[in-house]
């Protein structure tokens, strides 16, 4: 279901092709090309995702709730930093750590948008309540997404 919402995310943006990484292909799709995800990371194309998460987990407390995107945050600016530390010590242009939040709806993304504990400056919301034409984010430096 999230990869469905997800698809037509991205078909709103209207781009001229569509280039899929993924591990398990539709029927419907025409793949032309293989090329394993572990491959992509080993000759560093992609960045490898970090999810968000505690040992002891997250209970189904509001404060709980909470807890996890303010977590995902934190880890974001921690890779930020980083980021910024290698870019420097070796001569290269810097990159931005980005978190994508996936919530359940977009009841449970409105209020993480509006409070979530985040540089709300470069939060880019992407939700059915709001088209993607709303607002020209791809030429802004994104950092949060919701989705």
């Amino acid at each position: 279901m999230v990869a469905v919402a997800f698809g037509a995310a991205l078909k709103e943006l209207d781009p001229a092709t569509t280039i899929g990484l993924t591990a398990s292909v539709d029927t419907g799709d025409h793949v032309i090309y293989t090329y394993p995800l572990y491959r992509a990371n080993a000759d560093r194309f992609v960045k490898a995702p970090v999810l968000a998460f505690r040992k002891a987990g997250y209970d189904a407390t509001p404060a709980s709730e909470e807890q996890q995107p303010r977590d995902a945050f934190a880890l974001r600016v921690i890779k930020q930093i980083h980021y910024d530390a290698y870019a420097q010590a070796n001569n290269r242009p810097s990159l931005n750590a980005i978190a994508f939040v996936v919530c359940s709806n977009v009841d449970h993304a409105i209020p993480l948008e509006r409070d979530g504990g985040h540089d709300k400056a470069n939060v880019r919301p992407c939700h059915s309540a709001k088209t993607a034409r709303e607002d020209v984010w791809w030429r802004k430096a994104p950092r949060v997404y919701f989705y």
